[in-house]
C-alpha cells in the first residue's frame, strides 16, 4: 500500500491519513465474515428431535428379487432409498412397468446419470407389507440380503390409525439399516430408521392406498461443534441422506448453542441463511463421505425475512378465483397480524381448526388481524378448502396459495399447521407449529 500512495504524489502527512482511512474502511469487510470447517460424526440421541420426512413411498407387486417373505395374499414390497437419484436410475433400467415412471423422474429433475453407478447398488432397503383384515404385517430387510427370514416381523392393529401419534411412535423399534452409497466407488453405509404402518397427517383418495401405505423416519443425525466469539455452537445435519453428493441443496441443518436441544421445527435447508445470537450462518459445502461441513459466519442483519425478529418481505396470497392480495397492507391496520397456514389435505390442521376459532373469538376484540391461508397441492383444491372454511365457519381474512410456492417458500413454511405472528411494523414476532399452537399463541399474547 505504501508504494501505491507514493505513486499518487500525495504528501507524506496526507498519505498517512489516507492509509488509515483505507484500513478503517476495509477492516469491516475483511473481518465481517469467517469460513469455518466443522467435522461431523454420527449421533443417535433420543432427546434431540431430528427433522424427518414422514411420507408414503411407492410399493411394488413384484417380489422376484426377494426370498422367504410371509405368505400373505395381500402383500406389497416397498423400497426405502437413501440415495435418491441412484435409486431412480436403478429402477429406470429394469424391464418393468415402473421403469418409465423413474425415467421421467430423471428427466424432470435433470439428473446427470454420468455421476451414477451403471451397475445396480443397494442404495435402498426392502420393506414387506402385508394386510389381513385389520392386521398389518411389516418386515424390514435391515441387513439388505433380500431375505426376510432373518428379519423382525411386527404386526399392527390398523383398525384405528389415529392412535399412531407421537407418543405411541416412541415405542416403535429402531432399525439399523445397511446399504450402499455411490461416490465414484461403492461405499458401505448405515442408517437408523423407524417404520410406521400409517400416518394420520395424510388423506387418501382410495382405500387401498391407505391400507398399504407405510411411513419411515430417519433416526439420529450427524453433528459437530465449533467456537465463535467465545461461544460454543453445535451444528447437525439431518439423517435423511437420500440426496446425491453433488446436491447440497438437499440437506437440512440445525445450529444451536451447545446447551440447547435441536427442536423439530428449527431445521433449515442448505440454501437458507439462519440467524442466531448476533450472527448469520450460511452452509457453503458438505462432503457426504468425510462428513465435513463448511459454513460462513457473518454479522447478523434483519434482512432474511422469515425468522423471528426479521422484517417480513412483500408477501402475497389469493382470494378464491381472484387476484393476489398484498398481505403486508394489513400489518399497519392492527397491533398484530396472525397468519394461519393450513391445508385441506392436512388432518392435524383440521383438528386444530376448532382451537383456532375459539382463540379467534377470544382475541377478536383486541387489535389483531386473523388471516387464514389454505395451502393446496393444486389450485383446483381451493374449492374443497372453501367448503371446509364454510363448514367450520372460519373467521378473519380467508386466502389461498398453491403449496410450496409464493408465500410458503418466502416464509419457509415446511410444517403444517403453522402460525406466524407479525407486529404492525411488519416484524416477525413469533412462529408456532403443530398441535396446540393456538393455545401457545394465546398464551404468548396474554403475557
Amino acid at each position: 500500500m505504501k508504494k501505491l500512495f507514493t505513486f499518487s504524489g500525495i504528501i507524506s502527512f496526507l498519505r498517512g491519513i489516507t492509509v488509515l482511512n483505507m484500513v478503517f474502511l476495509i477492516k469491516p469487510f475483511v473481518f465481517s465474515q469467517e469460513i469455518i470447517n466443522v467435522k461431523l460424526s454420527k449421533q443417535i440421541n433420543l432427546i434431540d428431535q431430528i427433522n424427518t420426512t414422514t411420507a408414503p413411498f411407492k410399493t411394488f407387486d413384484n417380489f422376484d428379487d426377494y426370498r422367504n417373505y410371509p405368505k400373505i395374499s395381500n402383500r406389497w414390497l416397498g423400497k426405502l432409498y437413501f440415495q435418491r437419484d441412484q435409486f431412480w436410475y436403478n429402477e429406470s433400467t429394469k424391464n418393468s412397468i415402473d421403469a418409465e415412471f423413474y425415467k421421467n423422474k430423471l428427466v424432470e429433475n435433470q439428473v446427470d446419470t454420468s455421476l451414477l453407478s451403471m451397475k445396480e447398488i443397494k442404495c435402498y432397503v426392502g420393506v414387506f407389507i402385508g394386510v389381513v383384515g385389520n392386521k398389518k404385517t411389516i418386515v424390514v430387510d435391515a441387513n439388505n440380503n433380500h431375505d426376510f427370514s432373518d428379519d423382525m416381523l411386527i404386526e399392527y392393529d390398523i383398525s384405528d390409525n389415529s392412535k399412531y401419534d407421537d407418543e405411541y411412535k416412541k415405542l416403535f423399534p429402531i432399525y439399523k439399516i445397511e446399504y450402499e452409497y455411490f461416490d465414484k466407488k461403492t461405499i458401505n453405509k448405515v442408517e437408523y430408521v423407524k417404520v410406521f404402518p400409517a400416518h394420520k397427517s395424510y388423506t387418501y383418495k382410495k382405500v387401498e392406498e391407505e391400507i398399504k401405505a407405510i411411513y419411515f423416519t430417519s433416526f439420529g443425525y450427524y453433528s459437530g461443534v465449533f467456537n465463535y466469539e467465545k461461544q460454543t455452537y453445535k451444528v447437525a445435519i439431518s439423517n435423511q441422506r437420500s440426496w446425491p453428493k453433488y446436491e447440497i441443496k438437499g440437506i437440512d441443518f440445525s445450529i444451536k448453542k451447545k446447551n440447547q436441544l435441536h427442536v423439530y421445527n428449527d431445521w433449515f435447508k442448505s440454501n437458507q441463511n439462519i440467524a442466531i445470537d448476533n450472527i448469520n450462518i450460511e452452509v457453503l459445502d458438505y462432503d457426504f463421505i468425510t462428513d465435513n461441513l463448511v459454513i460462513k459466519i457473518s454479522k447478523r442483519t434483519n434482512t432474511l425475512g422469515w425468522q423471528e425478529g426479521d422484517i417480513c418481505p412483500p408477501i402475497y396470497a389469493k382470494k378464491i378465483n381472484k387476484d393476489s392480495v398484498n398481505i403486508n397492507n394489513y400489518f399497519s391496520q392492527k397491533d398484530f397480524t396472525v397468519i394461519d397456514f393450513w391445508g385441506s389435505w392436512c388432518k392435524p390442521c383440521l383438528e386444530e381448526m376448532p382451537n383456532m376459532e375459539n382463540v379467534y373469538e377470544r382475541l377478536k376484540t383486541r387489535s389483531i388481524n386473523m388471516i387464514s391461508i389454505a395451502c393446496e397441492y393444486d389450485t383446483n383444491d381451493y374449492v374443497l378448502a372453501q367448503k371446509i372454511i364454510n363448514a367450520k365457519k372460519i373467521g378473519g381474512i380467508k386466502l389461498f396459495e398453491k403449496l410450496n410456492t409464493g408465500i410458503t417458500t418466502t416464509l419457509k413454511i415446511d410444517s403444517y399447521p403453522s402460525l406466524i405472528l407479525i407486529n404492525k411494523e411488519g416484524q416477525i414476532v413469533k412462529r408456532f407449529y403443530g398441535r396446540g399452537m393456538a393455545t401457545k399463541l394465546e398464551d404468548f399474547l396474554s403475557k
